[in-house]
């Protein structure tokens, strides 16, 4: 068979391995050499083999239409302008998909139509633009039986609106002091998903392969191309089914060649589940089977001389973890997103629509008022449409009740957080994002400082970079020029600690580090005494990298995962989401090695570029090696195929052996890994 055979995609599986290539466009620099090692098996799971769109040889279920010459040569479909524009429709009718075209092109202007229907003589759809000036934008476009384009109309994406003319509790935390028991957008709405770097990026037709992706889900479309999301789209008006047709235009001669074509059902789903594997050195213990945390803490809480873990509405008591008790009233959540029930997602104006979440996002232990006893600060969301407020839960000293709430930082728009000394007074700061306007469009980066006098009162939002569109999603804290001073890194560069704090915003350092993943580090990778950069590429997308420093303080791109569309074989480790990872000495070797997993169903009943509700919740350690002559090496290893992870993940000697434990709270629940790694 040619490499180039088109088939429909099979239902994503995950039985996984390691590499080196992602989606092209995510950095100005170009990759690296390969830091991959041999892929191992590690996963059973179950899959579902889609019927083929195109058997590779001849074009069997498409029909063409109007002025295009289309064909098939070497297992690539091949479409040439004869005059005016032309188009090949599939048969098969799909209603929610997910579409990925891989091209190349000379001359000429492709696109991609879904939702196709036929009225009379004239067909109209849903239409994808890949070049031109309206590259990357959605049109409901009609064509004649002669493929003529007869009437257009642009589809809305999301609009911005300003988050302090909404309703109070946008940026005060309407429901504090006493949580919510659900909400349903983490994000606070807006044009485009957080961490979405849309408006620093062009789309268009490039030299060389181009691929572009797309997933719709009732009225809304998502998806990326050329490695840059796409806005997400409401798709109003007509049929939310219908055929796919790929097109061809330009001047006579302009030739496509889509050298990949997959439809994957969003109709069809896997029935049950792959065994339960715990990886080797590792023992698993769950502590709650409840969605109730994105994030989890460790401390001694009750000052009994054992660790606690804190996640959510409950800490659980050391050493053996079987008692919970609790710090504000728990509730369950609807993880599949309780806002559509029994029907597609509605779309909520100026926002995207999202499931069901918890108000515990992130947690850290802390004596914040001196007595002793540790209090918990929590990244925390209320309300229907809300942001995230930070809030500070005050140990009640072992009195049975639940604790007091203190909102002490009203808005953050940015999902990744640090709790750590930025500016070196000995006392820790949070990173954060903050925005007024639900685009971001006014958003600075920085941290918010307390006032140690009375920590318990607002603190005080510390800005170091200018307005702009940034990202929320990554943020970093770490010594990137060597100087001493932590810095503060996002997928867009960094932010140098200037020498005197009130010289005012920091120095801004341009750079790519993906498209927008969640947690970054800064970490000397390969050991030449230079600090790199370590990220996902996409929080609810494929990637993990390392961006590595050169003398001149440029960084070249070593990719560890690539996505799962573009593994080489089913025993390649790729799996989407890595919404958290941490770097941690998992195997005591002195090197740090990264811990991640995927964010399983992320979005509830939604489909974008994580595009694989259906795969295992995995969770994995990457162990660094290095080579005598300064390669780098990565190696993932399988910690669990059950639990994967929320917006934060955390290692810590849990029970005093010396060894770092991996704990998780996520949709699967909460779970402590106990690590004997050798």
């Amino acid at each position: 068979m040619n490499r180039h055979t088109v088939w429909q995609a099979v239902r994503p599986v995950i039985v996984l391995a390691l590499p080196a290539a992602f989606i092209p466009g995510c950095s100005p620099s170009s990759p690296g050499p390969s830091t991959a090692q041999p892929p191992a098996p590690v996963v059973d799971a179950i899959a579902i083999q889609s019927p083929a769109v195109f058997d590779g040889a001849t074009l069997s279920g498409w029909q063409p239409v109007g002025g295009a010459d289309w064909r098939v040569e070497n297992g690539v479909i091949v479409g040439t302008v004869k005059t005016g524009t032309g188009w090949l429709v599939l048969d098969s009718v799909y209603g929610d998909t997910g579409v990925t075209m891989e091209f190349e092109c000379d001359g000429c202007e492709p696109g991609i139509m879904i939702r196709a229907e036929q009225q009379g003589g004239s067909t109209s759809g849903v239409l994808l633009e890949l070049a031109g000036p309206t590259a990357g934008q959605l049109f409901r476009t009609e064509f004649d039986a002669q493929g003529r384009e007869l009437a257009r109309k642009a589809m809305p994406r999301y609009t911005a609106q300003v988050i302090s003319e909404g309703p109070n509790y946008l940026t005060t935390g309407g429901c504090a002091p006493v949580p919510c028991a659900g909400i349903k957008d983490a994000h606070g709405g807006g044009a485009g998903s957080p961490g979405s770097i849309v408006a620093q990026s062009a789309y268009g037709v490039r030299a060389g392969a181009n691929k572009a992706f797309f997933s719709s889900g009732g009225d809304v479309l998502s998806g990326n191309y050329n490695g840059t999301r796409l806005p997400n789209t409401v798709m109003d008006g007509g049929r939310k089914y219908g055929r796919i047709a790929l097109r061809a235009a330009g001047p006579a001669g302009a030739t496509v060649r889509i050298n990949l074509i997959t439809v994957r059902d969003h109709t069809t789903r896997v029935a049950g589940l792959a065994l339960e594997k715990t990886g080797p050195g590792f023992r698993t213990h769950l502590l709650s089977d409840i969605f109730y945390a994105e994030g989890v803490a460790v401390g001694d809480i009750n000052r009994d001389g054992h660790q606690d873990i804190v996640a959510g509405p409950f800490y659980y008591l050391g050493p053996d973890f079987v008692e919970a008790r609790e710090i504000y009233p728990a509730a369950t959540i609807n993880i599949a997103g309780a806002e559509y029930p029994g029907s597609h997602p509605q779309s909520q104006v100026g926002q995207i629509t999202h499931g069901s979440y918890p108000p515990s996002f992130m947690d850290w232990v802390y004596d914040f008022n001196g007595d002793g006893w540790p209090d918990i600060f929590k990244v925390m969301a209320f309300g229907p449409r809300p942001t995230f407020s930070g809030h500070i839960w005050i140990n009640p000293k072992g009195e049975r009740r639940n604790w007091d709430n203190y909102q002490v930082v009203p808005l953050i728009t940015n999902e990744a957080n640090q709790f750590v000394d930025v500016d070196g007074d000995g006392r820790p700061e949070l990173t954060m994002q903050l925005a007024t306007r639900s685009n971001w469009s006014d958003a600075q980066m920085g941290y918010s400082k307390a006032d140690w006098s009375d920590p318990l009162k607002p603190w005080t939002f510390v800005p170091v970079s200018e307005k702009g569109t940034w990202s929320g999603h990554g943020l970093a804290t770490g010594d990137v020029n060597g100087d001493g001073r932590l810095d503060l890194v996002s997928p867009l560069g960094w932010f140098e600690h200037p020498e005197n704090p009130g010289d005012g915003l920091w120095t801004y350092h341009p750079a790519r580090f993906g498209n927008g993943g969640a947690d970054i580090f800064v970490y000397d990778v390969n050991g030449d005494g230079l600090n790199d950069i370590i990220t996902s590429l996409a929080a609810h997308g494929p990637g993990l990298s390392w961006f590595g420093q050169q003398q001149d303080g440029s960084f070249v791109e070593h990719q560890i995962m690539r996505a799962p569309a573009d593994r080489q074989s089913q025993d390649e480790v790729a799996f989407t989401e890595l919404h958290a990872l941490t770097l941690e000495d998992i195997d005591g070797d002195g090197l740090k090695d990264i811990v991640t997993g995927k964010r399983w169903y992320s979005h509830g009943y939604r489909y974008d570029d994580e595009n694989d509700v259906d795969d295992p919740a995995v969770l994995y350690w990457f162990r660094l090696t290095r080579g005598p002559d300064g390669a780098v090496n990565y190696t993932p290893h399988l910690i669990h195929n059950r639990s994967g992870v929320g917006v934060q993940v955390v290692t810590a000697d849990v029970n005093g052996d010396g060894r770092p434990e991996v704990l998780t709270s996520a949709r699967k629940g909460t779970f402590v890994f106990f690590n004997a790694v050798q």
